[in-house]
């Protein structure tokens, strides 16, 4: 293999070349792209967009990819080599991509060099997972660290357990330990953590992630105006709206919130951009705040019951949306119980064992449980002891967030981290602070 280390490449520098040389090569393998459409630099942070050049029809045909240009391990040049190793048939797809994404990377002459040229350098990914501890300490309360932390453990695990050996084992078809090493299977995890796709089939299982060429150059907002389908031959980029010209072209990531957006992709949107932003509220803090304002010895039962029958684990976390508290059963059940007279939690104990029992969602209305949430205005309704201890508890979280004011003068990089932090907690303490003023009204 004609290797060359990526630390030293200037990969996915912007440039005219480096986008033309993407367009030729998806022209030499029968891409269909619209004449509708062109890859143009986005005008925020983003390297690339997709930008309409004149109007759009809704339901009309954007760009088209060809399974054989996918990049996954049954398209790399070591397919064979990932395909027959018995140590990599028990792991996920998430492995062998990466795996094949390290090979083809640091293949000079690789077939799918043009896309990998113009793919974001390992440079260039900035998910929380590399941050210094000066930049992570921004992130306290979001619920971003215990999530790198675990991916963090993840990849290091794999890596040593399940890549390393392969790669050992495979110095003759060009694998150098040196060169593929733990830095680089970290940053190639975080590409595929960012751009890759994976396909859900009718059972909804789901199947191996791959790499879509050109699809990932769209960039993502929670109300979307194109959508990624599955072909058997293909894969096709569709409009899901009229799209007018100037305007760029946006696939979505999914329903995923601020925090998730940043662990995975390494952006957040600002409020209200983000339809699906969330906040959790951690149990710990809901166990705490119980303790002090009642007495410790006539919940003890409760406390028991609400952490094994119940499930409610000191990390379990209540999700609040932008309106209205999603994880609705778990936090209509603490309620439910913690207000019970100790004859009432008896009988309640009996009744939830034969599933004789129901929240107050059951209550609710068609228009309510359509998005499956209590919505803030029902939580005016809840007694005023329960809304002391939801107070306290939304006032203790609230309390955890990064608040000290920046005076200092930061490097661009960490002034962009910042930045993003900043946007993550306004939009989660927003939703927060919606939440106290459905509860005072």
């Amino acid at each position: 293999m004609d290797q060359f280390s990526p630390k030293k490449q200037k990969i996915g520098v912007e440039g005219d070349a480096i986008v033309q040389n993407f367009m030729e090569w998806m022209n030499q393998r029968h891409f269909i792209i619209s004449p509708k459409v062109q890859i143009k630099k986005a005008s925020t942070s983003e390297r690339y967009g997709l930008v309409a050049l004149e109007n759009i029809t809704e339901g009309e045909q954007l760009f088209q990819v060809p399974r054989s240009s996918l990049l996954w391990e049954q398209t790399s040049s070591i397919s064979g080599a990932l395909t027959s190793s018995k140590a990599l048939g028990s792991t996920s797809g998430w492995v062998k991509l990466v795996l094949c994404l390290m090979y083809e990377y640091t293949n000079k002459s690789s077939l799918f060099r043009p896309y990998l040229d113009f793919a974001p350098s390992v440079e260039c990914m900035d998910q929380p997972m590399f941050w210094n501890e000066t930049s992570k300490q921004w992130l306290k309360g979001t619920g971003v660290l215990d999530a790198v932390s675990n991916d963090l453990s993840m990849i290091e695990r794999e890596y040593n357990e399940i890549a390393l050996p392969f790669i050992k084992s495979n110095l003759k078809l060009g694998f150098n330990e040196s060169l593929h090493d733990i830095n680089l299977y970290k940053h190639m995890v975080a590409f595929v953590m960012a751009y890759s796709f994976t396909e859900t089939s009718d059972g909804n299982e789901v199947n191996t992630p791959f790499m879509v060429p050109l699809a990932d150059v769209l960039n993502h907002v929670a109300k979307n105006n194109a959508c990624l389908e599955y072909e058997t031959t293909h894969l096709k980029m569709i409009a899901t709206r009229d799209i007018a010209g100037d305007e760029q072209i946006y696939n979505t990531y999914g329903c995923v919130a601020n925090w998730q957006l940043l662990q995975m992709y390494g952006f957040v949107l600002k409020h209200p951009c983000n339809i699906y932003d969330t906040v959790d509220l951690m149990m710990e803090t809901f166990y705490g705040v119980l303790k002090t304002k009642c007495s410790l010895k006539s919940n003890q039962e409760k406390f028991k019951w609400l952490t094994t029958t119940g499930g409610l684990l000191q990390n379990s976390p209540i999700t609040v949306g932008i309106d209205g508290i999603l994880s609705h059963e778990e936090f209509q059940l603490f309620f439910k119980v913690i207000q019970m007279t100790p004859e009432e939690f008896k009988s309640f104990c009996i009744d939830f064992e034969t599933d004789n029992w129901e929240t107050e969602s059951s209550e609710s209305s068609e228009e309510d449980s359509e998005f499956e949430m209590l919505p803030f205005r029902k939580l005016a309704k809840m007694s005023q002891e329960n809304k002391i201890i939801l107070k306290e508890v939304v006032s203790l979280t609230l309390s955890q967030f990064y608040s000290e004011t920046k005076t200092q003068s930061l490097s661009a990089v960490d002034q962009w981290r910042y930045n993003r932090a900043c946007t993550l907690i306004q939009g989660q303490t927003t939703i927060l602070n919606t939440l106290l003023n459905a509860i005072n009204d």
